[in-house]
């Protein structure tokens, strides 16, 4: 390995943000976590009518 290619191990300790910073991060997280679990909703269910239809003839 040539120094140039080293590798350095980072640990993050604390992270500062301020609050009204991290109510507004975790609203956005919240509102996309909603169409996210939708389509994962979705997904399921039409995964689960092909498995019970294959069953149930």
């Amino acid at each position: 390995m040539t120094e140039n290619e080293s590798t350095k191990n980072v640990v993050i300790t604390d992270i500062r943000m301020p609050l009204g910073s991290m109510m507004s991060f975790i609203l956005k997280l919240a509102i996309a976590a909603i169409p996210a679990a939708l389509l994962l909703t979705l997904a399921v269910y039409l995964f689960s009518l092909y498995v019970f239809s294959q069953f149930h003839g």
